[in-house]
């Protein structure tokens, strides 16, 4: 098995590294993108005009 999965958190003025157990690829699929990539489209599309 590769290395440890880590995430960084802040909390403050502090950085905590954590080690988690789950894989990256089920963290990426559970999780929700910041921005959709139509909306990101049409943001980029008025910032060029």
């Amino acid at each position: 098995m590769p290395g440890d999965i880590i995430i960084f958190k802040m909390e403050g003025d502090k950085i905590i590294i954590e080690r988690i157990k789950e894989k990256l690829k089920d963290i990426l699929k559970a999780g929700k993108p910041v921005e959709y990539s139509v909306e990101f489209q049409r943001g980029l599309r008025e910032e060029w005009d």
